[in-house]
């Protein structure tokens, strides 16, 4: 783990060098829910408006009843604080679904409008494979993937269509089959990957980038919902109470702690239909043309004061397009992509699903944690989307030079993971607690390595043919 401690000590190294101070916001149980139904669209539960037809009753009859019973959870916890605040609760929950059809419990909730574009994808799209060794469960035959190593020539095979991964029902409909025979798995160094493939014999699989914006906002309230409900079905619980950490509001010039609203509205002026930062994507690309095959690229970091330097002078260039860019070596340009992700005025996963990603460790079974983790994806504002998935294309690239970078999938997912996903306790690491930060380090880069194996379910849902 000495790489990951590594990064983690420069990363605090240049915070307490730039002085910047976080903003917490802690949220009670209260807002949490309110929070919650906000961002499902039921946001008129909480006002009390649920006599009219709106979005909200057209989302509900949807539901199957296990997604029905989250709802009714969420809004009745949501009353009950309120009360204990001595402050106006809305509606009864019966009133509420009084007028609402629940659908079946094998019934499946419409993920998008029949208008949009459909893609049928090939039956040998992979998102990994490599040697492996052969598993039976209950309910599939899935295959083990050992973690790579540097030293590792792995003999590929053909992997298993994975149809019971992204499915017509939705994931909280089939735990109880998957949960049969399902061994707790233990995190560590040489963490075994299931080898997947995007299933064909069933539906129509379909990209979220190919989502009109509607269907792409009613398929983040779904998935919220079915994340929910998901969770709850296996067990897991999230904390009540979260804290939301924001550094010092996002600069509007330079590109450093720039929020990528503001940077994609500035480069689409220059670049029409833009969907990444181009200085993010300028890094990667020169990464990705002289960086490949530099042994510890990503782990080997460049000079503190040459990145010090290079950040001020784009912070500076950049928009005029005066920075010198081939000045910059692999090792530079690994060191600021690193620091743009983990600068952003909020992290690039959000403040408020970060405690979901960090609880799906809790989650017995490698397929559902894939799942939790699909449907975590599908809840990414639209500029996050697309920047987690170019970064997990170009991590991927990085693996497949490994015999010439040495950079395996889990040193790779090592280096990255703590700046995805900032230690709860700080940077600094206690003495008191060291097996609960490792454990931590540990969860955080396994989660990395499950965003790179599976990067090609992450943005797919499927429908069945028209």
């Amino acid at each position: 783990m000495e790489t990951y401690w590594r990064e983690v000590q420069s990363i605090k190294d240049e915070e307490e060098e730039r002085e910047e101070e976080e903003e917490e916001t802690i949220l009670d149980e209260a807002e949490l829910e309110e929070a919650w139904l906000a961002e499902a669209g039921l946001s008129s539960l909480v006002t009390g408006s649920t006599t009219e037809d709106g979005p909200a009753d057209a989302l509900l009859s949807t539901l199957t009843r296990q997604q029905v019973a989250t709802v009714t959870e969420r809004l009745e916890n949501y009353k009950q604080t309120l009360r204990k605040k001595n402050r106006p609760t809305p509606a009864h929950v019966q009133d509420i679904f009084t007028t609402i059809s629940p659908g079946p419990p094998d019934s499946t909730p419409p993920r998008f409008h029949r208008t949009t574009k459909t893609i049928h994808r090939p039956r040998d799209t992979t998102t990994h494979t490599d040697n492996t060794t052969h598993t039976h469960t209950d309910t599939q035959t899935t295959t083990l993937l050992p973690t790579h190593t540097q030293n590792s020539h792995p003999e590929k095979k053909q992997p298993v269509e994975a149809d019971w991964l992204v499915s017509e029902l939705p994931y909280s409909e089939g735990v109880s089959a998957h949960k049969r025979g399902v061994a707790r798995q233990h995190l560590h160094g040489n963490t075994d990957l299931l080898v997947l493939q995007l299933p064909s014999s069933r539906g129509v699989l379909v990209r979220v980038e190919d989502l009109s914006p509607a269907d792409v906002t009613q398929l983040g309230f779904i998935s919220l919902i079915e994340l929910s409900t998901f969770l709850s079905s296996l067990g897991v619980q999230t904390p009540k109470t979260k804290t939301q950490r924001h550094r010092a509001p996002g600069k509007d010039s330079g590109v450093f702690g720039v929020p990528l609203s503001t940077l994609l509205e500035r480069d689409r002026k220059l670049y029409s239909g833009e969907t990444v930062p181009a200085v993010f994507r300028k890094l990667l690309c020169i990464l990705e043309q002289t960086g490949l095959d530099t042994e510890g690229i990503l782990r080997v970091p460049g000079s503190a004061a040459r990145l010090k330097y290079l950040r001020r002078e784009l912070d500076k260039k950049f928009s005029t397009g005066q920075f010198d860019w081939s000045t910059v070596r692999p090792q530079e340009a690994s060191g600021l992509m690193k620091m743009f992700l983990r600068d952003l005025p909020s992290p690039l996963l959000t403040s408020m699903h970060l405690p979901s990603y960090t609880a799906l460790l809790g989650i017995p079974s490698q397929v559902h944690q894939v799942q939790a983790l699909h449907l975590l994806t599908l809840l990414l504002p639209e500029a996050n989307r697309h920047l987690l998935k170019v970064l997990l294309s170009f991590l991927s690239k990085v693996v497949s030079h490994q015999e010439k970078n040495r950079m395996s999938l889990w040193n790779v997912s090592m280096v990255i993971a703590p700046n995805l996903f900032p230690s709860r306790h700080g940077n600094k690491r206690s003495i008191a607690r060291p097996h609960q930060e490792l454990e931590e380090a540990v969860g955080a880069a396994h989660l990395v390595q499950l965003l790179v194996a599976h990067r090609e379910l992450l943005w797919t849902v499927i429908t069945a043919d028209d």
